[in-house]
């Protein structure tokens, strides 16, 4: 049995975004379970922007600034995702 990549490429596309969206929620687990961790040692970048904003050091403006640039990043993966799965779709039709 042959597979040919272009073939399932719209379905691998497909779940590469839904694992990228599932690591960027990550903050939940880390923050219930560790709160950063014990030195920073599970410190991710959603909980790096919480403790700027609401930690000892009270940074709102830096803190906004992260979590504006952290989406833009975020989204900007999920849209080159969706460039590449649109169109190897587009080749298979």
């Amino acid at each position: 049995y042959n597979i040919k990549l272009p073939i399932i490429a719209p379905v691998a596309l497909t779940a590469l975004l839904f694992r990228v969206v599932l690591a960027m929620r990550i903050f939940a687990l880390i923050w219930g379970t560790t709160g950063g961790g014990p030195s920073e040692r599970s410190m991710v970048a959603q909980v790096y922007i919480v403790e700027q904003g609401l930690g000892g050091y009270l940074k709102m403006g830096y803190s906004a600034a992260l979590g504006i640039v952290f989406a833009v990043i975020a989204g900007s993966i999920a849209l080159l995702i969706m460039k590449f799965k649109y169109s190897s779709e587009r080749r298979l039709s």
